[in-house]
């Protein structure tokens, strides 16, 4: 099977846990365990997402998530929020220097984090 292009004429994604997504296509296969990631440029947020399988091979192709369903891109935006998600440092509560390495102790909006 070759690469697939996802969009709304093709298939349709369903989230399956925190990074996985099932693709649904329109002729009733079932792929499951996909995971979403964005390609280069990471900036260019909408545009090039591979879903790749275990073992990390490109199974399907979403150019633009313009292209796909309402949910099928609410799926694939809860899955980015998750996987990309950076903690923003809201306090700094200790700091200290061994041997060159420093190491902070540091309050974020996800909790404590060392």
């Amino acid at each position: 099977m070759g690469r697939i292009y996802v969009d709304k004429y093709t298939g349709r994604l369903e989230r399956t846990d925190v990074y996985l997504v099932r693709l649904i296509l329109r002729d009733g296969t079932v792929i499951e365990d996909l995971e979403p990631r964005r390609l280069f440029p990471v900036t260019n947020e909408s545009m090039f997402i591979t879903l790749l399988d275990r073992d990390e091979r490109e199974v399907a192709f979403v150019r633009d998530l313009e292209e796909v369903d309402e949910e099928s891109e609410r799926v694939l935006l809860d899955c980015f929020n998750e996987y990309y998600m950076i903690p923003q440092i809201t306090a700094l509560l200790e700091c200290s220097e061994k041997f060159g390495s420093l190491k902070w102790k540091v309050e974020t909006n996800r909790g404590i984090v060392s």
